[in-house]
């Protein structure tokens, strides 16, 4: 895959949640390049649920931009509570590369202890180690899947623009926390 400035990017993000919710929005936005925003997708997910690399895939496939997407970025692999996205799964299932980007490192006993309290920890956690290896680009950490080292670098350097974190998956915060409250709120 050649990456260009061209590059369509879907950057997602769940919506903000309460603690007695059980259904969460992800919401999706696809940038191509930076500059352009081409659309959106919404679907839903289980807080806590086992259900997010399946349902990512499905919104995909089931969209109009499903032809066009060239990868898909998200701050970190946990949605609503910890419903783990797999994107060694997700790569397997759509060839679609994805990256994962991060500000600092996962404390991944803090993380394993409080999976432990959870049907299915095992398989979450095995869904976290599927992410691979953690990089580091600028000020910013990522683990990736279906792109080299180079072009992940490339797409990070063109999409972060007013925040430490892709605008792709910044505009998805933004939107998501408007579902929610009625306006955007938060730090991504």
């Amino acid at each position: 895959m050649r990456i260009t400035k061209s590059v369509r990017i879907l950057g997602i993000d769940d919506a903000s949640f309460n603690n007695d919710d059980k259904i969460v929005k992800v919401v999706g936005t696809i940038f191509r390049g930076i500059n352009l925003i081409e659309g959106f997708l919404i679907f839903d997910i289980e807080k806590d649920g086992l259900d997010i690399t399946e349902n990512l895939i499905d919104a995909i496939k089931k969209s109009k931009f499903a032809e066009q997407i060239s990868v898909v970025i998200s701050k970190g692999v946990t949605f609503a509570g910890f419903n783990i996205l797999d994107i060694k799964e997700f790569y397997e299932k759509t060839k679609i590369p994805y990256i994962v980007v991060m500000r600092k490192n996962p404390d991944f006993v803090k993380i394993k202890n409080a999976l432990n309290k959870i049907d299915n920890s095992h398989d979450r956690f095995k869904k976290l180690q599927n992410a691979g290896l953690i990089r580091k680009y600028g000020n910013i950490l990522y683990q990736s899947i279906g792109l080299e080292d180079k072009d992940v670098e490339f797409i990070l350097k063109l999409s972060i623009k007013h925040a430490n974190i892709p605008e792709p998956i910044r505009i998805s915060h933004l939107i998501g926390s408007a579902i929610t409250f009625g306006e955007s709120r938060g730090q991504v």
